[in-house]
C-alpha cells in the first residue's frame, strides 16, 4: 500500500530544483559582492568618527587638567592647549584619510593629552594620479585604552602644523 509519504519520498528530482539551487548560490555571491563595500565603508566611517570623538574627549580632559605636552622629535616644546584646537578643527574639516600601517619619518610631532592618549604627526609624500609627488601627513592616534588608529591624509602639510604647533 502506497502512502503519501512514499509518493513524496520517491518523486524524482526535477531540473527546477537544480536551477533553484544555482539561483540561490548566485544571489548569495552577488549579495556578498554588493554588501561588502557598503559594510566596509560604514566600518571605515565609524572608525574615523570614534577617533574624532576620542580626540575631542582627550583634548577636553587635557584642557581641564592642564596636562598637554607637545613634543617635536621627542623634545618638549609647548604645553599650550590652544594649538591643539587648530589640529582638531583642521582634521574635522579635511575628513577621513586612508588607513595604513606605521611609517618611518625623520621628524614628528607628538601631542600627549595626559589621559594615556597621544597623537603623533609625521610628514610623508605620495604620488598622485598624474605621477606628481604630493605632501601628505600620517597620523597615529593612541586611544587611552591602548588601541591605535592610524591613517594618512593627503593635502595636509606637516610644515604648516609644525610652524603652528611649535613655531618653526
Amino acid at each position: 500500500m502506497n502512502t503519501i509519504y512514499d509518493k513524496v519520498k520517491n518523486q524524482p528530482k526535477t531540473k527546477n530544483d537544480s536551477k533553484l539551487l544555482i539561483i540561490i548560490i548566485v544571489a548569495i555571491i552577488f549579495s556578498i559582492f554588493i554588501l561588502y563595500p557598503i559594510v566596509r565603508s560604514i566600518l571605515y566611517t565609524v572608525s574615523f568618527n570614534n577617533f574624532i570623538d576620542s580626540f575631542k574627549e582627550s583634548a577636553l580632559y587635557a584642557r581641564e587638567n592642564e596636562s598637554y605636552e607637545i613634543k617635536y622629535n621627542d623634545e618638549l616644546v609647548s604645553d599650550n592647549p590652544e594649538y591643539v584646537s587648530y589640529v582638531l578643527q583642521s582634521l574635522l574639516a579635511m575628513g577621513m584619510g586612508t588607513e595604513c600601517d606605521d611609517i618611518e619619518a625623520d621628524e614628528s610631532i607628538t601631542i600627549s593629552f595626559g589621559n594615556g592618549s597621544e597623537l603623533v604627526l609625521k610628514p610623508t609624500t605620495s604620488i598622485d594620479e598624474n605621477g606628481r609627488e604630493q605632501q601628505s601627513m600620517f597620523m597615529d592616534y593612541q586611544y587611552p585604552n591602548g588601541k591605535t588608529y592610524r591613517y594618512k591624509r593627503d593635502y595636509l602639510y606637516f610644515d604648516v602644523y609644525r610652524s603652528y604647533l611649535i613655531g618653526y
